[in-house]
């Protein structure tokens, strides 16, 4: 027999045809939105040097433009959030705007999102054979692990750093941020809801 992993943000409608339910185990963790954000922002703040480097700049692609520009504000204060929302370059917004949907959503990276892409999304998601909630890992690894024949403890997630932390809490108050993640919430207040009916937590 042959196993094969596949993992990451994998845009599932371009390859659910390989995704075999008779011969695979599909799973996905569903982040918190915010927390989600917050990850991606200090990602682009980290690879800032990078972006503005001819050297190394092309590893960024489209990207460096948004890294470069993650540099220029404080990710701890309040109005300098807003004012990177407003400012937003193209690059940065795709990366942000409710990437859950997106890679449950479209067919290609590149893809406009939509309202009919959550619908989708939820229809893609109601396929996947376990889905789980990141702030409900136990049950999430519970279930997977009975699936693989595993008899051991959960593992602990690692929890996201301190500034990530502090980070998504600010935007939970930005109104700009709330619109750019309205579909992505949906997606992940209805996951840890099932999960709460059916596993007892």
């Amino acid at each position: 027999e042959r196993s094969l992993l596949l993992s990451g943000a994998v845009v599932i409608p371009r390859y659910e045809n390989f995704l075999t339910p008779d011969l695979m185990i599909t799973a996905l963790l569903v982040p918190d939105p915010y927390v989600e954000m917050a990850t991606r922002m200090y990602w682009l703040r980290a690879r800032a040097d990078d972006a503005v480097d001819p050297a190394r700049s092309w590893r960024l692609g489209a990207l460096a433009e948004a890294a470069a520009f993650a540099k220029n504000y404080d990710f701890t204060e309040t109005k300098s959030l807003k004012r990177f929302f407003n400012m937003l370059p193209e690059p940065a917004y795709r990366l942000l705007y409710n990437p859950l949907t997106r890679q449950l959503g479209t067919r290609m990276p590149e893809d406009r999102l939509h309202p009919g892409n959550s619908i989708a999304a939820i229809e893609v998601l109601s396929r996947v054979g376990i889905v789980g909630h990141k702030t409900r890992f136990n049950a999430f690894a519970q279930t997977l692990f009975h699936q693989v024949y595993l008899d051991v403890p959960p593992p602990e997630l690692p929890k996201p750093s301190a500034a990530v932390q502090t980070l998504a809490e600010l935007l939970r108050s930005i109104k700009p941020v709330e619109e750019m993640l309205v579909f992505d919430v949906a997606i992940s207040d209805a996951v840890k809801d099932i999960v709460d009916k059916h596993w007892n937590t």
